[in-house]
């Protein structure tokens, strides 16, 4: 019983090594009429495919265009963010903790820092109202040390931005959250701002 379900199955597939029809014929797949053995129809080149062809397909695909380069690559290494109005400004002085207001547990730095006026001032005590807006924070940072100097000895601060609220980037249209984008002393491209929306 076996065996003359063997046999069908070995006369089935000696059937596909016995037909025609193993090789492909350009001319049929161009529904050209037959020709002469190897000549080619006109407007067809046959490019055989050999070991060298495909070596010389290698190489063309490794040989990659050389990478773009950032117009703004170098204006984003040496940025350094610069105070906006509206800002808050933490400001702490070491060894001198009456000039350091505290943030403690329930307020945070934005809440008890010192905020930049629309006009681009920001008041300090000892020092009075002290023009910020467009500065960088070792700027602020010299001018307060210098000014301090007058009060306290030697003195040592430091400033930070606890609220970036000045410069933002609106990003509107097709995407998922339209929103604005505080632009902060990390640079902020225009594809990081599309992606946070």
């Amino acid at each position: 019983m076996r065996l003359l379900a063997f046999v069908p199955l070995v006369l089935l597939c000696g059937g596909c090594a016995l037909a025609p029809g193993q090789r492909v014929d350009e001319r049929e797949l161009l529904n050209q009429p037959r020709t002469e053995a190897g000549t080619v129809p006109k407007g067809l080149t046959l490019i055989p495919i050999t070991p060298e062809l495909l070596i010389r397909q290698a190489k063309a695909q490794q040989q990659r265009p050389p990478p773009m380069t950032d117009p703004l690559a170098s204006e984003a290494k040496n940025y350094e963010y610069r105070i906006a109005p509206y800002d808050v400004l933490s400001v702490i002085v070491w060894d001198h903790p009456e000039l350091t207001i505290p943030a403690g547990e329930f307020r945070s730095a934005e809440a008890v820092g010192h905020p930049v006026t629309p006009a681009g001032k920001m008041f300090y005590p000892h020092v009075g109202d002290i023009h910020v807006a467009g500065r960088t924070l070792s700027e602020v940072r010299a001018m307060l040390t210098e000014r301090l100097a007058q009060v306290v000895e030697k003195p040592q601060l430091d400033v930070k931005v606890a609220a970036f609220r000045g410069y933002r980037v609106h990003v509107t249209g097709e995407v998922v959250a339209p929103s604005a984008v505080a632009i902060s002393d990390v640079p902020l491209r225009a594809l990081d701002a599309i992606a946070l929306a």
